[in-house]
């Protein structure tokens, strides 16, 4: 349905990037 490099491009994917980057930043980790 939906491709991963399509899906990259998305804001709502960049938001959540953004927001595991600031999590791995913080020394938490995300398994989603």
């Amino acid at each position: 349905k939906q491709r991963p490099l399509d899906i990259r491009e998305t804001p709502e994917f960049l938001a959540i990037a953004a927001r595991v980057r600031d999590g791995l930043r913080a020394g938490h980790s995300y398994e989603d």
